[in-house]
């Protein structure tokens, strides 16, 4: 039977986490994906008590945890544009950096990423969040570019914008590491833009337990070193949003079958990940491609799949973005055609 896990995105109170723990028992699930890797250094701290009151006594429970490591994506940390209402419109002109000193001396329509270093080179395509958004590098600096907007989107804190990478230290991963350790239940690491097989060697010395490494396959260095990765790991997790925009489409197909073909060899579960049954959220059925989606998945060697968060977003021009949970008719509704098709 395919093991289904559910996303949590963000996580608000303790109150909120049992919500949604509640939800997944009530269909009895018994996987969570916390993505760790979207919040800050000391929001992890501040979060990562309430995952441990939480499951404390589900011993039951297996985590995802994704982490910033070995490195994770530019994330916008505050911007200004023109716009009143958050939208970046077509044709016009954005800086994005990584130096508050920039973005504090320019007026307007500029993005300030939490990066390492920003660079691209002029009529780069530069993607935001998961291909949402678009811009065309116009002009270069150190650490500044500026790109025109390519179609008209809405925009927020905490997204991606792909000009960069975050590297955490490694005093700041261990402490990270060392407090999840103290969490009682299986626990599986989710490494984010793995590049070749010393990433996961490293990270495994930071660990003190039995926990599983799963690296998420998302660059074209993962996929060129993919058979000596799967030679170490637990799991390959195929992160198909990033991998899409990091591979050109005409080999994303030959690139998820050698991600299936290194599970194979090495006997480890292929598990997908990224928009399944994403339009379920709003349907009773699926859409005809999504049950396509899945078949594709069960020819590859699906052994997990993991749906997306259970708080998805809205525009409201009156009260901004909003969020509501997930139904549980409306997971059930998921595991019915997951297991349909997978099973």
């Amino acid at each position: 039977m395919v093991l289904i896990t559910q996303t949590v995105n963000y996580i608000k109170s303790e109150k909120h986490l049992r919500s949604i723990v509640a939800t997944l028992e009530q269909n009895n699930l018994s996987s969570i994906r916390i993505n760790l890797s979207k919040f800050s250094y000391q929001d992890i701290l501040s979060i990562i008590p309430i995952i441990n009151s939480v499951f404390s006594d589900k011993k039951e429970f297996t985590l995802y945890l994704d982490l910033p490591f070995p490195q994770n994506k530019s994330r916008i940390h505050k911007f200004t544009i023109s716009s009143t209402d958050n939208i970046v419109n077509k044709g016009e002109i954005y800086t994005v950096t990584n130096q508050p000193d920039c973005y504090n001396t320019t007026e307007q329509n500029t993005f300030l990423l939490n990066a390492d270093s920003v660079s691209g080179q002029i009529n780069d395509i530069i993607f935001y969040a998961d291909g949402e958004g678009m811009f065309k590098v116009i002009s270069c600096k150190t650490n500044s570019i500026k790109m025109v907007a390519l179609n008209t989107f809405l925009i927020r804190e905490g997204k991606a914008i792909m000009c960069g990478y975050k590297q955490e230290s490694t005093s700041n991963i261990q402490n990270i590491v060392s407090e999840l350790e103290k969490i009682d239940c299986s626990k599986n690491y989710l490494l984010s833009f793995v590049k070749n097989s010393k990433d996961v060697i490293d990270f495994r010395t930071y660990l003190k337990t039995s926990s599983k490494i799963i690296p998420k396959i998302e660059t074209k260095q993962a996929i060129e070193n993919i058979f000596e990765i799967a030679e170490i790991s637990d799991a390959l997790l195929v992160a198909r949003g990033d991998l899409a925009l990091n591979v050109s489409f005409s080999k994303l197909d030959e690139a998820i079958k050698k991600i299936s073909s290194a599970s194979q060899v090495n006997n480890i579960n292929t598990i997908f990940c990224t928009d399944i049954l994403k339009n379920m959220n709003n349907r009773i059925i699926p859409e005809r491609s999504e049950l396509f989606d899945l078949i594709y998945m069960k020819n590859n060697n699906c052994s997990e799949v993991v749906l997306p968060a259970m708080i998805h977003f809205s525009y409201d021009s009156v009260h901004g973005i909003r969020d509501k949970y997930l139904a549980s008719e409306e997971l059930k509704n998921k595991i019915k055609v997951i297991q349909a098709i997978l099973d």
